[in-house]
């Protein structure tokens, strides 16, 4: 997975640290941004499709990226 980072769009999140994209393979285009969650840090990953959003805990979404795991299956 390559996050890049700085790439602007309009914020989907009032408040939002940071919004960049995600792209899976080069294949998906995933605008993102990290936010605070009653004290946690969180990613949030938006559809432009359908509108639907994900959100974990960053450490978490770290955390399975780095065991491998495809954290957007299954929503």
């Amino acid at each position: 997975m390559t996050i890049h980072v700085g790439v602007a769009f309009p914020p989907h999140r009032q408040g939002a640290i940071a919004e960049f994209h995600v792209a899976h393979d080069g294949v998906m285009d995933i605008p993102a941004e990290l936010f605070r969650l009653d004290g946690r840090l969180m990613i949030g990953l938006y559809s432009r499709v359908d509108g639907i959003a994900w959100e974990y805990p960053l450490s978490d979404f770290l955390a399975a990226i780095a065991s491998g795991i495809k954290v957007l299956e299954g929503g």
